[in-house]
Order: C-alpha cells, then sequence, then structure tokens
C-alpha cells in the first residue's frame, strides 16, 4: 500500500467534514414565530454589492491584451483567405501564450521581440512552430501543443499572419524599427 494512502483518506476527511458543516450553515433556520406586539421591525437587509471589476494589470513591457483589446493592433481579420485563416488558427490556439507571454512566448505586441525572430528568416519560424523550440527563454511546443488539430499550411498560416501583425503594428508607430 502507498505510504500516501492515509494522508490521502485524511485530507478526504477534512473536506468531508467542512462541506458538510457549511452545508449545516446554509439550511434554513426554524420558522420563526410571530413577533410580539411590541416588537420593532426586523432590520432592513443589507444588500450586498459586487466587488469592483479589477485594475488593468500594470506592465512595463508589451501591451497586455485583454477581451476588450483582443481586435489586435491589426484590427479586423485581414481580407486575405490564407492571413484570414492564419488569424482564425492564431486566435484559437497562439494567442493563448503570445497575448500573455506563458511559457515566456514573444508577445505579438512585443515587436522588438518579433523582429529578432522574424530576422532569422520564415521558414524557421515556420519550422519551430511546427516541429517546437526549447530556446534559453521559452518553450514553443510543436504547433501550439495541438500537433493533431492543425496541419503544417494552417501553421504556416499562423505565422504569416503574426508575421502580417507585427508589421502592421510597426507601420503604425512611427520610429519603431
Amino acid at each position: 500500500m502507498d505510504a500516501r494512502f492515509p494522508l490521502v483518506l485524511t485530507v478526504a476527511a477534512i473536506v468531508s467534514a467542512v462541506a458538510c458543516e457549511r452545508e449545516a450553515a446554509v439550511e434554513a433556520p426554524p420558522a420563526a414565530s410571530a413577533p410580539a406586539p411590541d416588537a420593532a421591525p426586523p432590520a432592513a437587509q443589507a444588500i450586498p454589492v459586487p466587488p469592483s471589476p479589477p485594475s488593468p494589470p500594470v506592465t512595463s513591457g508589451p501591451q497586455q491584451l485583454t477581451p476588450a483589446t483582443r481586435a489586435y493592433p491589426t484590427g479586423s481579420i485581414p481580407d486575405d483567405p490564407h492571413l484570414a485563416q492564419g488569424s482564425s488558427v492564431y486566435r484559437t490556439a497562439c494567442m493563448v501564450c503570445h497575448d500573455r507571454g506563458a511559457t515566456n512566448a514573444p508577445m505579438i505586441t512585443d515587436l522588438p521581440e518579433w523582429r529578432t525572430r522574424i530576422a532569422k528568416g520564415r521558414e524557421t519560424l515556420y519550422h519551430n512552430a511546427i516541429n517546437g523550440y526549447k530556446g534559453a527563454r521559452g518553450y514553443m511546443p510543436p504547433k501550439g501543443g495541438s500537433p493533431g488539430s492543425w496541419s503544417d499550411a494552417q501553421v504556416r498560416a499562423a505565422v504569416d499572419y503574426i508575421i502580417y501583425t507585427v508589421d502592421r503594428q510597426a507601420a503604425d508607430q512611427p520610429g519603431t524599427p
């Protein structure tokens, strides 16, 4: 028998006991008797106020994308069918890491980081996106971690969409490389 088994049972018992205590606290109180004729009316119940939405994170690096800014720096989906397919793949898979910098992925808004990668050539970017890449700063799983979901052509379209996005951002920001 695994030595951790008693610990698992103990944790399960504690969780069960806490759940039972919560259920007992939530049960309806017994029916109240009629108030005495000279009793004061019951106090008004406080209405719960929902918490304020969290403030956006302060970042010193590239812009953090949120659902409100998810139109991307490029605006709407490109008219070009190849780039539109790339946009669809990006928004379905790639944005999970490249919108937030997960696994140290370069964020789509980090122009200098993308310029460094683009300078290595499209074929290098295609190869790394399709086959995966482990670099000094981060990790790119093959086909974004979903190798059975995307064809090589779809991954290439997503890479082309990222390059298109970086180029559009650079054109919109004077003085960027």
